[in-house]
């Protein structure tokens, strides 16, 4: 008790400076008749109100039995148990503002089951990115020749039938190879691995820092639709090295393409 009396008391103390420094400043100009003295008013007017609306939330909270301190600290703890990895998420893949982490980046992974539409809708900024000095598009699909392995995708994407699957695939690799043909930095490269193996999960990676995750064995009765998460794996020394071996696993020499 005795400790809220005296931070009550202090507040009160720094309340009745500001008051006094406020009222010699509007004196003073007006006993000078200075330009300052419509500025002194208003700058009195400004200190007080304020002031006043704090000390009467201050006494309610008190009065209320609530510690601001502990407040602040709840508020702070909350904050601090959230990894620094973990720097956003998404409801849906269109809810993504992609337009800035292409422009800023050089470097973009992308796994995914086809690409093409992405492509379509970003491909001048594809094209401005290749332009950069050692800019790279390394970019995973399934083979589109493993039967098998489209069967199990379509049943993931049931607005697609096998014949459909193949064609998004193939679609997406001659939209990779038309990116190859355009103006870019003799320096750049594009990549196009086909993967045999079904992978449950679907992510582009932008200048191996930010990485946009998604899963893609969830139930879905019509659309091909999930929620992504967006990482900062630097954060994280042991999610970094996981996703980088990932990705190499996921390359296969046997079925590349390299432009």
């Amino acid at each position: 008790m005795a400790k809220k009396k005296t931070n009550v008391e202090r507040f009160l103390f720094i309340l009745l400076c500001s008051v006094v420094l406020a009222s010699l400043l509007f004196l003073n100009a007006f006993l000078f008749e200075w330009d300052l003295f419509k500025l002194g008013g208003s700058i009195l007017v400004n200190i007080i109100t304020p002031l006043l609306i704090f000390l009467v939330l201050y006494f309610v909270f008190i009065r209320n039995g609530i510690d601001l301190n502990a407040l602040v600290s709840k508020i702070n703890e909350r904050d601090e148990n959230v990894p620094a990895w973990l720097i956003n998420g998404y409801t849906s893949y269109s809810d993504i503002e992609w337009e800035s982490f292409v422009k800023s980046s050089k470097n973009l992974t992308v796994v995914a089951f086809y690409f093409d539409e992405w492509i379509n809708q970003n491909r001048r900024l594809i094209e401005t990115m290749l332009q950069k000095k050692n800019a790279n598009l390394t970019v995973i699909l399934p083979d589109p020749l493993q039967l098998d392995l489209i069967s199990k995708i379509t049943q993931l994407i049931p607005k697609y039938d096998e014949n459909n699957m193949v064609s998004k695939i193939n679609l997406s690799i001659k939209e990779i190879e038309d990116l190859a043909k355009t103006k870019r930095n003799k320096d750049s490269k594009i990549e196009i691995y086909l993967h045999q193996e079904l992978f449950n999960y679907t992510f582009q990676v932008f200048d191996d820092k930010y990485l946009f995750l998604s899963l893609n064995e969830l139930s879905r009765k019509e659309n091909y639709q999930s929620p992504w998460i967006l990482f900062d794996i630097t954060q994280e020394r042991e999610m970094e090295e996981f996703f980088i071996e990932e990705i190499e696993s996921l390359k296969t020499k046997e079925n590349s393409m390299y432009y």
